[in-house]
């Protein structure tokens, strides 16, 4: 479940960054994306948290619930060990108190005397008298049971059983077993045979104390046997070893007989022999155990009492009488025992809750072949079939303790504390066990508590987010919005005279006081650019009319004198209007040379305009320079405080882990703690987002940078340009002195011309060529003068663009 959660968070948070990313290249306006972050900043962080809380909270509790698991079945197995250990024990001192009695060893010497003339006194002396029923009981009732309670075919003969019993024993056998009314399993209900026999005597004397000693204490039967032939004098229940020997007998060799062998060959009052639970003929195959005692009457050893094994009391100590779940083992915890063959010698809790269950996943098991599984199916028992084959059992059957988890026969993870358990004469070790699933449920509960709660919360601080961040967006937005589309507008109108209105006290309120600042010196600059526009159109128009006045004078200078040339004749006449004329060609090139220095300062003037305008955009840019600056200055602040804000992360996250450690005492420390690592962290974020906006100011100085510097481009080209006017203004000055100096000549000339009448023609035709080069001076300077009033009328288009009044 948490790492289903675990992925869907990722996968949330991925196709949120991802629409982020999308809505970015789409272009949402500014306030949705601030609305969009702030709500990522609120919602990630608690995400984030929730992830990394379930995952430590999912640890520990893990961690803890396998702690408190360990120790609660460590509790237990110690508890369940104890009792089985204390009750081994009072079966044995039972048993050296009932075979130290007198009334115990009464009963074995009269009932084995009673045994041994029993077949004469009931006139059974013939094998035949008494082998017939006898045989038949084994065969029909027995036999029909124990192929009930086995998978595979008895490996015996009844034959060679009965063929094992002497005459007393089965005459012994016919009278209270084969002849007891009693159905089969309680043999034990008969207390006199009725045959006048000294043992039915001795029987229903003793029989009532042994068999009310049976029922009280649970033992599944009780027996007394003579020392010196071994013979089973005495049984309650009266099964097949009832009257057998168990020197030469047919069980001689069985669990039984060892335990016997073990007193006869022992000299000690208080010796006392155990032998392992195995399978047991006349119990059908069913695992046995016995526990002896010797019998001794004035110091001298003549029997053995032995009990066999209380299965169903052992189960019920660890069973906790089938009450589980009372115990605190769950739905699958069970405690049990298992022998040195790792086999089990209790009853294991899923059979005796769901027997078909069981058997199921024991066929299901690899550890266990399906034969064994049928026969504990047959039987109704695990006890001396299930095998329990791990590191677990072996280690404790080695005489260590321990806690581990591993797969039990079903394939399922178990929990397990095993430890030895301590009986004289048996290597057996107990195991408490419960379903690891089921143990760690509560974790696994409190896991899908934390993510639910988590996500509620994440949901609501999620909407609440959105209702501030719509709020924060709107007031952080607005100003910004308002100064983009003022700027917008400005764009759109030209309009200098507009100025923006914001009066935060903040950087956007810088940044409004700046550019306005900005739009008054664009303002006060083009101002300046449009008078001196005006001045060199004027200038401009004024020199286009002088050299059209000058280029009138040339064509009737030429006009004048080609007359001359014509009339050769004349001269002496018209001397006198040539001269005239000339006087009036250099008073024109004297106006015309006052003219061109007129329009010469004009343009030095518009030159030192453009220059000033030129300096007023530098220093604005120096001014957004240092602007940049700023934002520069305010970068390494927010890196300061970037880290800050990681420090105080660190600090909360060190505080967190010493709180963790601290336990409950910490806890309150640890919600201070994730307290401030929230806040670092919004912090961080809020970082980040001012960081964004410094870089966008930035910007935006680096554009206006280079919008300034490339009007400083064109207004240098325009001061070049003008520059080329003022060389052409100088060249039509240097061609108006010249005609200035032919003017002088031609008065001179005039004066002389009667002195130099022979040299008219050669004047004459160098004042043809003076004239040629001067109009063609006069033309050039005409163009130049059409050049610089285009230019000045594309100035004033340019400026008169912008609004400034």
């Amino acid at each position: 479940m948490p790492c289903s959660w675990t992925i869907f968070c990722l996968v949330l948070s991925c196709c949120i960054l991802s629409n982020l990313i999308v809505t970015e290249r789409l272009g949402m306006n500014l306030k949705s994306k601030i609305t969009l972050v702030v709500v990522l900043l609120c919602s990630l962080p608690l995400l984030i948290s929730a992830i990394i809380t379930n995952s430590i909270a999912s640890k520990q509790a893990s961690d803890s619930l396998e702690n408190i698991t360990e120790h609660h079945l460590v509790s237990l197995r110690d508890v369940k060990k104890r009792q089985i250990e204390d009750y081994f024990a009072v079966i044995r001192n039972q048993l050296l108190n009932l075979s130290s009695s007198e009334l115990v060893s009464d009963a074995l010497s009269n009932m084995n005397r009673a045994s041994k003339s029993y077949a004469v006194e009931t006139e059974q002396l013939e094998r035949s008298t008494s082998s017939v029923p006898v045989k038949k009981y084994y065969d029909q009732q027995f036999m029909s049971k124990y192929d009930n309670k086995n998978s595979e075919a008895a490996n015996f003969s009844t034959s060679d059983l009965i063929s094992k019993l002497d005459a007393n024993a089965l005459a012994l056998q016919n009278s209270f077993i084969a002849k007891n009314p009693a159905p089969l399993g309680e043999k034990h209900s008969l207390v006199d045979a009725n045959d006048g026999s000294q043992y039915s005597y001795f029987h229903s004397k003793y029989h009532p104390y042994f068999r009310d000693f049976l029922e009280r204490f649970g033992f599944y039967d009780v027996f007394i046997v003579d020392i010196n032939s071994g013979n089973i004098v005495y049984s309650v229940y009266k099964e097949l070893d009832f009257a057998t020997s168990l020197i030469d007998g047919a069980y001689a060799n069985t669990g039984i007989g060892q335990v016997f062998k073990q007193v006869k060959a022992s000299t000690d009052s208080s010796f006392v022999s155990i032998v392992d639970f195995a399978p047991y003929t006349p119990s059908y195959e069913d695992a046995a155990s016995f526990i002896a005692a010797p019998i001794y009457n004035n110091g001298v050893k003549i029997g053995a009492l032995i009990f066999q094994m209380p299965i169903d009391r052992i189960n019920q100590i660890m069973t906790f009488d089938g009450k589980w779940g009372e115990a605190g083992l769950g739905k699958s915890g069970e405690i049990y025992l298992i022998g040195s063959d790792m086999v089990s010698r209790s009853e294991r809790r899923q059979l005796i809750e769901n027997k078909e269950n069981y058997i199921e996943s024991l066929k299901n098991s690899d550890s266990i072949s399906g034969d064994l599984a049928n026969l504990i199916d047959i039987k109704g028992t695990a006890l001396g079939l299930h095998s329990v084959n791990n590191q677990a059992s072996k280690t404790a059957l080695a005489g260590e303790k321990g806690f581990d988890f591993f797969p039990d026969y079903r394939g399922v993870e178990v929990l397990s504390a095993y430890s030895p358990v301590h009986i004289s004469g048996l290597n057996w070790a107990i195991m408490a066990e419960i379903d690891k699933e089921e143990a760690f449920a509560a974790s696994r509960e409190l896991a899908s508590n934390l993510w639910l709660y988590g996500m509620i919360i994440l949901v609501v601080m999620t909407i609440i987010s959105v209702v501030i961040a719509i709020i924060f967006s709107s007031l952080l937005a607005e100003p910004i919005l308002k100064m983009s589309h003022f700027i917008t507008q400005v764009k759109t109108d030209l309009d200098l005279t507009n100025r923006l209105d914001i009066n935060s006290k903040d950087e956007i309120g810088e940044a409004s006081h700046s550019l306005n600042s900005l739009l008054h010196t664009f303002q006060n600059s083009m101002e300046e650019v449009t008078s001196a526009s005006n001045k060199i159109e004027a200038a401009a128009s004024e020199s286009s009319s002088i050299t059209k006045q000058t280029s009138d004078a040339i064509k009737s200078q030429q006009i004048e004198t080609t007359q001359v040339a014509q009339a050769m004749n004349n001269m002496i006449t018209t001397v006198t209007e040539i001269s005239k004329n000339t006087t009036l060609t250099s008073s024109v090139s004297d106006q015309a040379f006052d003219h061109v220095d007129a329009g010469s300062k004009a343009m030095k003037s518009t030159i030192d305009t453009i220059n000033e305008l030129a300096a007023t955009m530098e220093e604005t840019s120096g001014e957004i320079i240092k602007l940049e600056g700023y934002t520069v200055d305010i970068s390494g602040v927010l890196d300061v405080i970037h880290g800050i804000a990681d420090q105080t992360n660190l600090l909360a996250l060190n505080a967190a882990i010493e709180a963790a450690r601290a336990g409950e005492h910490g806890r309150g420390f640890a919600v201070v703690a994730d307290e401030v690592r929230g806040l670092a962290a919004r912090t961080q974020g809020s970082i980040g987002e001012i960081t964004k906006m410094v870089e966008m100011l930035q910007q935006g100085s680096k554009n206006t940078v280079q919008a300034m510097e490339q009007s400083q481009k064109y207004v240098s080209k325009t001061v070049a340009q003008i520059d080329a006017t003022g060389t052409a203004l100088n060249t039509i000055s240097e061609a108006i002195n010249h005609i200035n100096e032919m003017s002088t000549q031609i008065a001179a000339a005039a004066k002389e011309q009667n002195v130099m009448a022979e040299d008219i023609n050669k004047n004459v035709a160098r004042i043809n060529s003076l004239t040629d080069e001067t109009a063609d001076g006069a033309t050039r300077t005409s163009d130049s003068s059409k050049e610089l009033a285009q230019l000045a009328t594309g100035l004033n288009t340019l400026v008169h663009a912008f609004k400034i009044n």
